[in-house]
């Protein structure tokens, strides 16, 4: 296994092997923290991934330097912060809010969709829905419909060799970010 120095440097070469190899060292390790704290896998992943995006940027622009030992404590105190900000987030919104999101952030259901557009705020939540998918770009509603209304839905992997993308984390990330556009764009709206 490739040290977190090697890493770091490669990373900042923008070498995409290391970018990935960084996911696989501590995916294992930092989900089973967070979810040791009541974390579901989705939202462990979730919050693995935003913890993955605030290394590299910090690696990128040389805040975190090559310290052997540095990267595993950081991820899993960044990962950490996500699930609490997650956790803060949901207790601060209705349950309406709560119903939307997980109604987005889980695998398609028909039968979801339905109860939204059949509820008495049916309607006004649908078109608010799709209001919010118009502000999505190209990409992002490329990657939902491919992940989520296609029939079949596509794996992370499929949908990264029909959009081109480097491998299916890449995928992955680009779903989540989707999804938490598509939560903002929604919840201004």
């Amino acid at each position: 296994m490739v040290s977190d120095n090697e890493l770091i440097a490669a990373i900042k070469l923008n070498h995409a092997w290391a970018i990935n190899q960084l996911y696989v060292k501590y995916n294992d390790k930092i989900r089973r923290y967070i979810m040791g704290r009541g974390a579901n896998t989705d939202q462990s992943i979730e919050c693995y991934q935003e913890a993955i995006m605030s290394v590299l940027k910090l690696i990128k622009t040389g805040v975190l330097d090559q310290n052997e030992g540095v990267v595993e404590p950081f991820l899993k105190r960044v990962a950490w912060y996500q699930w609490h900000k997650t956790i803060r987030t949901a207790k601060r919104q209705g349950d309406h809010e709560r119903e939307v999101i997980e109604s987005i952030d889980t695998d398609f259901e028909p039968d979801a969709l339905e109860h939204m557009v059949n509820s008495e705020r049916g309607s006004e939540r649908l078109s608010q829905l799709r209001k919010a998918y118009k502000t999505l770009s190209e990409r992002c509603k490329a990657v939902l419909e491919l992940g989520f209304f296609a029939e079949p839905t596509y794996s992370a992997t499929e949908i990264a060799d029909i959009l081109e993308l480097a491998n299916a984390n890449v995928a992955r990330v680009t779903k989540t970010n989707c999804i938490k556009s598509l939560r903002k764009a929604y919840f201004k709206g």
